[in-house]
Order: structure tokens, then C-alpha cells, then sequence
């Protein structure tokens, strides 16, 4: 079935992302630390992912790739990389379920991370 292949082929997509970005997270912070490693495969992440397009998986890469980039110029104790998005228009209850998300991945690949979201009115643009 074309949906099947569909499925297996976002969801084949979707393990190779998680692995790349355990590597690139192995690669800044594990034993053997390589920020020209984490680099390439950064690189190579932010050439399969948007944060605009494709799949929930691949935006979510996208958001978790930009936090490592940040991460891999500038890591200090305090400060785990910064997610900064800009939606208009989207309502408060995907801003949360996107939180959920994230710190629900972060923990699954052991990497520490905590959302906060803010909300600027538009008069203060």
C-alpha cells in the first residue's frame, strides 16, 4: 500500500533525525568531544529539516538543531542553547503541546532542557 510505504519511509526520516542529532549531541558534550563533528552533522541536519515545512519530526529537528548550533558556538553550564521562534498567529495550546515536546525529547536523548514561553503584544514590536 502507498500509505504504508508513506508511513515506514516519514518514519525511517524521522530515526535517522533522532540519530543525527544524538550524535551531534554525543559529539559536544560526550567523552570524545568534537565540535567539528557536531558541526558537519549540524550542517548536514539543517540541510534535511525546516522548521516551517515537512513533518512534525522534521520541524521539531529543525527547533532542536538551531539549539545545538547556538550550543556549539557558545556552551556554558547555565545555558543549554536557546530556542527562539517567532509564530504569528498560533494559538497558545500548540505553543504548549510544541513545550511538551520538546523537553519530552530532550529527556529521551538525556540532553537537559527547559521551555518557557513568553508573549510579546504586537504595539511592543
Amino acid at each position: 500500500m502507498l500509505v504504508d510505504e508513506e508511513t515506514s519511509c516519514e518514519d525511517f526520516k524521522g530515526l535517522r533525525l533522532i540519530h543525527l542529532l544524538m550524535a551531534a549531541a554525543e559529539a559536544l558534550t560526550g567523552v570524545n568531544k568534537s565540535r567539528d563533528l557536531a558541526r558537519v552533522i549540524l550542517v548536514r541536519l539543517k540541510e534535511l529539516v525546516s522548521p516551517n515545512d515537512g513533518t512534525n519530526m522534521e520541524r521539531l529537528a529543525a527547533y532542536f538543531t538551531d539549539a545545538l548550533q547556538g550550543w556549539s558556538t557558545n556552551p556554558t553550564p547555565e545555558d543549554h542553547g536557546v530556542i527562539k521562534r517567532w509564530q504569528r498567529q498560533k494559538s497558545i495550546g500548540t505553543v504548549q503541546e510544541t513545550g511538551r515536546r520538546l523537553v519530552a525529547f530532550a529527556a529521551s536523548i538525556g540532553q537537559p532542557f527547559s521551555f518557557h514561553q513568553c508573549r510579546l503584544d504586537s504595539d511592543r514590536l
